[in-house]
């Protein structure tokens, strides 16, 4: 699970610290291989979408397009 030593970044990182919804054109950019992995599959942008349970976000629902 995450913990306070958990480091986040790019889209999904940012959707989880903020609770808002996050759009990234250039998916490729993204930290942690997920930019290549999104560069292989011929995807170009993502959409992080925050779940909120109890008002706090709980994960990060992630599309790629």
């Amino acid at each position: 699970g995450l913990t306070s030593h958990t480091v986040l970044g790019g889209a999904i990182g940012k959707a989880f610290a903020s609770g808002v919804p996050v759009i990234n054109e250039a998916a490729r950019t993204e930290p942690n291989g997920v930019g290549t992995a999104a560069l292989a599959a011929q995807l170009g942008s993502l959409l992080a979408w925050p779940v909120v349970s109890d008002g706090e976000v709980s994960e990060v629902l992630a599309l790629y397009f």
